[in-house]
């Protein structure tokens, strides 16, 4: 059996809903949407279905964890605690290209 992974497609402003269709079509169980994005969760297969089948979605995301973060301590233990083995080995590289903080207190998105 494969795990279930939470996700996230982003896609034009505007086709939010031909999106959720496609993702469902392509055996996906939608999990919200938002202006350009679509959330959804799929197991490995589905994942490589859309990933491979989808002609609406711009990127696919993986959402590893959501905790919230009132100061840097908190940013550091909620990222801490993502299983970041299942996704990442020991030596490999992460490199994360954009942080964004929404509502926040952590205003040095530089830092974060």
């Amino acid at each position: 059996m494969n795990n279930i992974l939470r996700l996230s497609a982003s896609c034009a402003v505007g086709l939010e809903k031909v999106l959720s269709a496609e993702l469902e079509r392509l055996g996906a169980t939608l999990a919200g949407r938002s202006s350009g994005r679509v959330n959804f969760t799929a197991d490995s297969v589905i994942l490589a279905r859309v990933l491979i089948g989808s002609r609406t979605a711009d990127r696919v995301f993986l959402i590893a964890g959501r905790f919230p973060a009132r100061d840097f301590g908190e940013l550091f233990e909620g990222s801490r605690n993502i299983p970041w083995e299942r996704w990442v080995g020991k030596n490999d590289r992460l490199v994360i290209e954009k942080a964004r903080a929404a509502r926040s207190a952590l205003a040095a998105q530089n830092a974060i």
